[in-house]
């Protein structure tokens, strides 16, 4: 699939679809990078003396919702601020909506939510995109410079 992008960076530049490699590539940098967030925020709860907060997150599901609510604010900032998240940035793509601009936050939050859907993450395995690039209307691109 090729689109014709609108963004002022890319004007008249033919789109190209990120490919399934680098999809995946994607999915398990953002992966390293999301556990290292979660990391940072458990250093300074317990630096702040918080260690009580910390302990709390032993609960299967307490801890499970804090990791769902990490996954959210990460993909979040990284895709409604820059248009990509840090494994996006390294492997040279970025999300873009059907007209080939950034999309913007409910778009960006709607596609989040969608990958809060256990094993949402390999629906791209089976087609080009993902339910979460479906059900927001996006797509992953290569980046070309």
């Amino acid at each position: 699939m090729e689109v014709t992008s609108t963004d002022s960076q890319e004007t008249a530049e033919q789109l190209e679809l990120a490919g399934k490699g680098r999809r995946f590539t994607n999915y398990l940098l953002d992966l390293v990078f999301i556990y290292a967030f979660a990391f940072q925020i458990g250093i300074i709860l317990s630096v702040a003396g918080m260690e009580a907060a910390l302990n709390q997150l032993d609960n299967p599901l307490l801890g499970r919702l804090f990791g769902v609510l990490v996954l959210i604010v990460y993909y979040l900032f990284f895709e409604t601020v820059f248009g990509r998240t840090i494994g996006k940035m390294i492997t040279g793509t970025r999300v873009v909506t059907y007209a080939g601009t950034q999309p913007d936050f409910r778009t960006v939050f709607k596609r989040t939510m969608w990958r809060c859907v256990p094993y949402e993450a390999f629906s791209f395995l089976k087609s080009e995109q993902g339910k979460h690039d479906l059900r927001s209307e996006t797509i992953v691109i290569r980046v070309r410079k």
